[in-house]
């Protein structure tokens, strides 16, 4: 997963509002000052770097080598962001953080809800008592929209796809087809195949597997609005703290 496509993930990504995931953290992270963060999934470290410039140490981590690969090679020589590949599933560093972000669904890429909540209480260990963890995962009404879509397609010059969205065998899981088309110096076109998982669960699931483990002030905001709490949107947005 994310092996081929790493190396063309920020175009495919180029149109994400990164800075409404800026925002998002540091409404939530005023309290902490020059915060130590762990950016978990953090693909080609875009939100990583972003992140930064408010933090004073920053690591990102990634299940994909390849993303990671990428990460480094256009890592700024002023930036002294430290990139590690991991599995978040088995999450053992030597330190903890200030604050632990985990941004644009990567949670919905575990399917397992025993290892959500595995991976609930590895972060939990990773936090310092006070500290805030953040995330956003799909909801179960947008994950039903996407199979009732079921074929979304871009194409330019430069790169063009096609994606499929399937039923999982399980509540909320959707699986992906997807087919890359990418331009060649030559002017042919080079295919590649991934294939993709993504399961949701119910908020209130996800709630009571972050009190289980530790965390405590567990709130949740839809669709970037972070002025008032709701559980209804297409992406809902976690917000607890570390006793």
């Amino acid at each position: 997963m994310y092996n081929q496509m790493a190396k063309i993930y920020d175009y495919f990504m180029a149109e994400v509002p990164y800075h409404q995931w800026v925002d998002f953290y540091e409404t939530f992270t005023i309290n902490h000052s020059n915060p130590s963060v762990l950016d978990l999934g953090c693909g080609t470290g875009e939100m990583s770097f972003r992140l930064e410039s408010t933090a004073g140490k920053v690591v990102g981590i990634d299940l994909s080598e390849e993303m990671i690969e990428q990460a480094n090679n256009k890592k700024p020589e002023t930036s002294s962001v430290m990139f590690e590949q991991a599995n978040l599933v088995q999450l053992s560093l030597d330190e903890q953080f200030d604050v632990i972000v985990s941004f644009l669904d990567v949670l919905n890429y575990i399917t397992d809800q025993n290892q959500v909540k595995e991976s609930f209480q590895r972060i939990k260990n990773h936090l310092k008592p006070g500290g805030t963890f953040l995330f956003d995962v799909h909801s179960l009404k947008h994950m039903n929209q996407l199979i009732a879509d079921e074929i979304y397609s871009y194409i330019t010059d430069e790169l063009s796809y096609v994606w499929f969205c399937l039923p999982g065998q399980e509540k909320g899981e959707v699986h992906y087809d997807l087919t890359f088309f990418v331009a060649e110096n030559d002017g042919r076109y080079k295919r590649f195949d991934e294939e993709h998982t993504q399961r949701t669960f119910l908020v209130h699931q996800y709630k009571q597997w972050l009190e289980q483990v530790g965390f405590s002030n567990v709130r949740v905001y839809a669709d970037f609005n972070f002025f008032e709490e709701s559980e209804e949107g297409d992406r809902l947005f976690f917000v607890c703290e570390a006793q």
